[in-house]
């Protein structure tokens, strides 16, 4: 009876995670903002959902998890500017808390970004974003993890990245493909009057500008890595 979204599993697919509105304990009504939970699997079972903790839930909005091999949790928050941008956050289990951390200023900039997607050793980030220099509207963007320190951030590229909004990103469990949703249309109308079956076989194909999804193979980041590592 409550809002649920942005189902996220662990690599090893025994948590899903998810963000809610659920009542933490103690409440009983919806909660106006969004909080991290996850359920865990066991027997073939799903569990209870379980807060990740109030170190990570807050009175601001928490949203689209991406979990790492240890459990250490990226996601988007508003926590530095509450009433504009989110930035990207990572959150990392010690001794069963997670002590959350912004991270650094060449993956954020000023600008943030949002929809982070980890990869399960943590050797690469791939998130939304709206910057200078972008395709127009909000980018795909990746960041490399260097010996523990992230490269700036790249636009990747025309591949991907259209005039349109393009988000969501993830990775298949190999690695092998790339995952996203893209705004991208042609328009409705091209100089002539469209009829109604037109208009209708246009809104129920994939040229529909509602957010569809599409895929690619991952061979183009090596070269992304390579610019990024130069930079």
């Amino acid at each position: 009876q409550y809002m649920d979204a942005d189902p996220m599993f662990s690599p090893d697919g025994k948590r899903l995670y998810y963000i809610s509105k659920r009542p933490r304990s103690g409440e009983t009504k919806s909660r106006k903002d969004y909080d991290i939970w996850y359920s865990e699997k066991k027997n073939g079972q799903w569990g209870e959902p379980v807060s990740v903790g109030l170190t990570v839930n807050t009175d601001q909005n928490e949203y689209y998890i991406s979990v790492s091999n240890d459990y250490s949790l990226y996601y988007s928050a508003n926590y530095e500017d509450k009433s504009k941008n989110s930035y990207l956050y990572k959150a990392t289990l010690v001794n069963g808390i997670y002590e959350v951390n912004l991270l650094p200023e060449i993956v954020n900039t000023k600008k943030g970004g949002i929809d982070p997607y980890i990869t399960p050793n943590e050797d690469m980030l791939l998130f939304t974003a709206d910057r200078e220099g972008g395709f127009g509207g909000k980018d795909l963007y990746v960041s490399f993890n260097d010996n523990g320190n992230w490269t700036k951030a790249v636009n990747m590229g025309p591949k991907v990245n259209t005039s349109f909004r393009e988000y969501c990103p993830s990775m298949s469990p190999d690695g092998k493909y790339v995952f996203f949703t893209s705004g991208r249309f042609t328009p409705f109308r091209t100089g002539e009057r469209t009829n109604y079956q037109g208009f209708m076989d246009k809104l129920h194909s994939n040229d529909n500008q509602f957010g569809n999804i599409y895929w690619l193979k991952s061979d183009f980041l090596g070269g992304l890595k390579k610019q990024a590592m130069a930079n």
